[in-house]
This record gives structure tokens, C-alpha cells and sequence, in this order.
């Protein structure tokens, strides 16, 4: 399941972005779409919205699809526990323009 934030208004240069977040053995493989050139940051928050960990800030995307990794570790480079955790990737294109996109990702261990 991918959600898909547009920003409305702004013309045609309106900037959209997914995520997609699938769980691997060594953490999650996030899978970003954007619709134009975009700075995009990635982050892993836990279920009260606090972060984990800050996977990608401001790193310039081209439009489609990238693939970002996580290796399942915090900010202090601890494993973290199994349960549910949000991905949010916040893009903002040269307009300054910004959407975000927020996905679930279960972590089993």
C-alpha cells in the first residue's frame, strides 16, 4: 500500500510523492515516487510520531522511483524493537513547494 500526497494548486508543476515501505531481514527497503525533481527527506518515526532515526535529509531525487534502505537501526545505531513504525518522507521541490507521505512499516524480529 503506497499513499499519495498532492499538493493542490501551484499549475502544472504541482510536486506528488509516495512511499512505499516493505519490511527486509535487515530492516526496510523504502521505495519513493516523486513526480519531479525533489530535496527529500526520510524519516522512520515510532507510533507516537518521535524519531527513530533520519535515514536521508534534502538528498535530490530525480521524478520516479528510488530506492532508499534502512537498516533497522535508531539514531544511536541500536536494533530496534519489533512493532510498528511510521516512514515519513517530507519532498520539497525548487518552488519550495513541499508534500509528505506517511507509511506504516511493521518490524518483526
Amino acid at each position: 500500500m503506497s499513499i499519495i500526497v498532492t499538493r493542490t494548486g501551484g499549475g502544472p508543476a504541482a510536486l506528488a510523492a509516495s512511499v512505499l515501505a516493505t519490511p527486509t531481514s535487515a530492516g526496510a527497503e523504502l521505495l519513493v515516487t516523486l513526480s519531479a525533481d525533489a530535496a527529500v527527506t526520510a524519516e522512520v518515526l515510532n507510533i507516537a510520531g518521535r524519531t527513530v532515526r533520519v535515514i536521508v535529509v534534502d538528498r535530490v531525487m530525480l521524478p520516479g522511483t528510488t530506492t532508499v534502505a534502512w537498516n533497522g537501526r535508531s539514531q544511536a545505531g541500536l536494533a530496534v524493537p519489533a512493532g510498528t513504525y511510521l516512514v515519513r518522507i517530507t519532498a520539497r521541490d525548487a518552488s519550495g513547494n513541499a508534500v509528505t507521505a506517511l507509511q506504516p512499516l511493521r518490524v518483526t524480529r
